[in-house]
């Protein structure tokens, strides 16, 4: 069960539709609640099992992505290097899911 959000910038909207059709192929379900901040505490819950989301702003990340760090996850930028707030793109899960993620967002076609 996975999570995300979508920019309120309609070029990021159109790219993210993109992963997300890729995972929703391959993941049971993907829940969309409004809020990073509660996507990544409840992923950090055990309630969802992996976020990524595009362009978000670092008041919308970062207490979050400690918590997800904290509960175990891995999170990463999507090229799988350290996540910079200040860039936004970034998936966190277990670390066996997180690089199937990651594998579903390098595959997916983005032009």
């Amino acid at each position: 069960l996975l999570c995300t959000g979508f920019s309120y910038l309609l070029e990021y909207r159109k790219i993210n539709l993109k992963y997300f059709t890729e995972f929703l192929m391959k993941a049971q379900a993907i829940r969309r609640v409004g809020a990073a901040s509660l996507d990544l505490c409840w992923t950090a819950a055990g309630a969802f099992d992996g976020f990524w989301e595009m362009r978000l702003g670092p008041w919308d990340m970062a207490a979050g992505i400690v918590i997800l760090e904290e509960a175990g996850a891995k999170i990463t930028n999507f090229q799988g290097g350290p996540v910079d707030v200040r860039q936004g793109d970034f998936v966190g899960a277990n670390p066996v899911l997180h690089r199937t993620m990651l594998d579903v967002i390098r595959k997916t076609k983005i032009k």
